[in-house]
């Protein structure tokens, strides 16, 4: 039902630590580029996050509007591409030890991401582990429209990420 936050009881576990802010130490209060309220039990949002030899190195939560809106400057062949990759390796759930395209377990001197769908402070679908590889695979053969505006989004959003992250390297799963 719209409007109505779901309770922890009702199969809709919270977003778990892991998946909160490393720098806000704590949840994620705002949207990135609108800044919008993440904590707000009707925001729906997304967090990415991405570990390198166990330090999170990326971090991001954008509201689901915000989300939509950098997606349309996508090709729409790099977007199917995507959706095709996804929809053909998806494992399903392994829990947050192993990436779910190709079962490798994680490292802690490796690299991986978490993304999750979230609503207030609840999940509104499980989170995705994607292993460096996985990543890179997924990736591979996007447009150079579709790697402009992910560059584009990176430098006006995310100033402080990391120079070896380039806009080309930064994984997206949008």
């Amino acid at each position: 039902m719209a409007g109505v936050e779901p309770s922890p009881g009702e199969d809709t576990p919270p977003v778990p630590e892991v998946l909160h802010s490393a720098f806000h130490e704590g949840p994620f209060p705002r949207c990135l580029v609108c800044g919008a309220d993440l904590t707000d039990p009707g925001t729906f949002y997304q967090i990415q996050k991405t570990w390198r030899r166990g330090e999170v190195v990326f971090e991001m939560a954008i509201c689901a509007e915000c989300a939509v809106d950098q997606v349309r400057e996508f090709s729409r062949e790099s977007l199917e591409k995507m959706q095709a990759f996804f929809r053909e390796r998806y494992r399903g759930d392994g829990g947050l030890e192993q990436c779910h395209f190709c079962g490798r377990g994680l490292s802690p001197d490796g690299e991986y991401e978490i993304g999750a769908f979230c609503r207030g402070a609840f999940l509104a679908r499980p989170p995705v582990v994607v292993c460096a590889e996985c990543a890179a695979a997924a990736q591979e053969d996007l447009s150079r429209k579709t790697r402009d505006a992910w560059g584009r989004f990176i430098e006006e959003n995310l100033p402080g990420v990391p120079k070896e992250m380039e806009p080309d390297s930064v994984p997206f799963t949008f």
